[in-house]
């Protein structure tokens, strides 16, 4: 079982890619020439900054509900793997409209089974975290 103090840690560290992903989209976007592509990819875009909150909002109470103070998550120095990481969906959503979907997709589609199994964790194996922080894990 993780610690508190791990699960913060990764909080403060997967938050460079929460807080980016925005930016892949409106990467592929500039490729799409067809309307109802576009359209998709910007429905996709309106969801990362809204719905229900923006993301990256939702990832800091998650880390605030580990333990992580959220100016701290905001301000840390990216970890060499998360730089790794949104250099390379960066890279890949600027390549191609097919490239840049396929990155995408390619994360987003295994996000309802990864939210779903890290609620689940958190609810299962610590009394510590509420139904709130351990719901707004969503990476």
């Amino acid at each position: 079982m993780l610690t508190k103090s791990q699960l913060a840690t990764y909080a403060r560290v997967y938050y460079a890619h929460v807080e980016a992903f925005p930016r892949y989209l409106e990467a592929a976007i500039t490729h799409a020439e067809d309307p109802h592509v576009r359209t998709e990819l910007q429905d996709n875009l309106a969801d990362e900054l809204g719905n229900p909150a923006p993301h990256d909002e939702l990832w800091l109470d998650f880390a605030a509900g580990v333990g992580a103070n959220r100016d701290e998550v905001k301000t840390a120095t990216p970890h060499a793997a998360a730089t790794a990481m949104v250099s390379t969906f960066q890279e890949l959503a600027q390549a191609s409209l097919a490239t840049g979907v396929a990155a995408l997709y390619a994360y987003e589609s295994q996000q309802p089974d990864v939210s779903r199994t890290k609620t689940h964790g958190l609810r299962t194996h610590s009394s510590r975290f509420t139904r709130d922080s351990a719901s707004t894990g969503r990476s």
